[in-house]
């Protein structure tokens, strides 16, 4: 569910997102600074978490994969 979610915000804000298929988003061009927010953004209202800014670095947008740790990583930080 966390993945289908974050496909969907993905692609919501990145066109080019649906026919990636490297390994690092942000590396290749694919996503900027703006984007990256909007992201931030729809996972706190979608997820209905806040997303402190010390997880909002490069690494958790390199990939599908790595969102959906940042999702995680979020939680536990809003729970914890």
């Amino acid at each position: 569910m966390i993945r289908d979610t974050l496909k969907k915000i993905l692609y919501s804000v990145s066109e080019t997102a649906k026919k990636y298929s490297g390994c690092d988003m942000i590396e290749d061009g694919i996503l900027e600074s703006v984007e990256i927010m909007e992201i931030v953004s729809e996972i706190e209202e979608n997820f209905n978490l806040s997303v402190p800014p010390e997880l909002i670095i490069p690494e958790y947008f390199a990939s599908l994969d790595t969102l959906e740790k940042l999702v995680n990583d979020a939680k536990e930080k809003n729970n914890g």
